[in-house]
């Protein structure tokens, strides 16, 4: 059963969060786990706003604690792997990232972007491409994984591919000036290697 109180705490610091205030949702978090340190959400949130922030110590403190508390919790796992691959500990990561995909019926298009952005970080572009590929095949409107798909496609010299992904990303978001960038590098490319044949 949820406890009313730390509901009530826990809806204030994400509205608090909502409105922009992340300092004082931080400390409607903090009391939270302190008071409720069962309930885990809170664990997640307030870790969350510590990656965002880089304070990657005290993001790890805290999903260490929610892991103690539930050590199955996908939400704070996930979180321990994203603090592993901002400290660069790939193998850390993927092995966690790659568990929450065993473990879970239809993988969430992020976990699937962050073991892409991992297996590129280790040098598998391969492995990466497939994983990005996946992840806008599960959100077609995920703008980073077509970023990362054609990042990898150019450096592999899949001009035509990384094309047709920077393409997909102004159907999204026409005005993305990293998409228009690097449209213009391969057309350039294209046409110096046309040029030479």
């Amino acid at each position: 059963m949820v406890n009313k109180a730390w509901e009530r705490l826990f809806s204030k610091a994400i509205m608090t969060l909502e409105e922009g205030n992340w300092l004082r949702a931080v400390q409607y978090l903090k009391r939270s786990c302190e008071l409720y340190p069962d309930q885990v959400d809170a664990h997640c949130e307030l870790a969350d706003i510590y990656i965002q922030l880089g304070h990657l110590d005290a993001a790890h403190e805290i999903v260490q604690q929610a892991l103690a508390v539930d050590p199955l919790d996908a939400s704070c796992n996930f979180l321990l792997g994203n603090i592993y691959l901002a400290q660069g500990r790939l193998r850390d990561a993927l092995k966690i990232y790659l568990y929450l995909e065993k473990m879970t019926e239809e993988p969430t298009p992020e976990l699937l972007f962050n073991i892409a952005s991992a297996f590129d970080k280790k040098g598998d572009k391969k492995k990466a491409l497939n994983y990005a590929i996946y992840a806008t095949e599960e959100d077609p409107s995920y703008i980073e994984a077509y970023e990362l798909t054609g990042r990898l496609f150019f450096e592999m010299g899949e001009l035509p591919e990384a094309k047709s992904a920077y393409q997909e990303i102004l159907t999204i978001e026409r005005n993305n000036a990293n998409a228009r960038q690097m449209l213009y590098v391969i057309y350039t490319r294209e046409n110096r290697i046309s040029e030479i044949k």
